[in-house]
Formats: C-alpha cells, sequence, structure tokens
C-alpha cells in the first residue's frame, strides 16, 4: 500500500512541495500524514487499526 505527496496534499489541502518540505523539516508529521492519508485511501477505520495493533501485540507474545 502507498500514498503519493500529491494525494497526502489533497487530502488535507496543500501543495505536493508543501509535503516535500515537510519531508526534510518536519519527518514526523509527514509520516503521521501518511498513514492518515492511507486510511482514508483504503477506507481503514480506528476500529480496524486497533484490532491490527491488538493482533500485532499478540504476535509478539
Amino acid at each position: 500500500m502507498q500514498i503519493t505527496y500529491n494525494e497526502i496534499a489533497e487530502l488535507i489541502g496543500r501543495t505536493e512541495a508543501n509535503m516535500k518540505y515537510m519531508k526534510k523539516h518536519n519527518p514526523e508529521q509527514l509520516e503521521l500524514l501518511k498513514i492518515g492519508g492511507l486510511c482514508k485511501k483504503y477506507n481503514i477505520s480506528l476500529k480496524d487499526l486497533e484490532a491490527i495493533t491488538k493482533l500485532k501485540e499478540d504476535i509478539k507474545k
């Protein structure tokens, strides 16, 4: 699963150039936007994310 800078920019009303600037100056925020964008793009709900997180924790045990 991937999302482009352009897709993220469209979701938050910014430009692709803003995303590239963010990559250099605020990579943590860009990473969060990528996660949110992917969830929106693939229709993943908060409940789905919680289930995935729980499954991952259970596998580690």
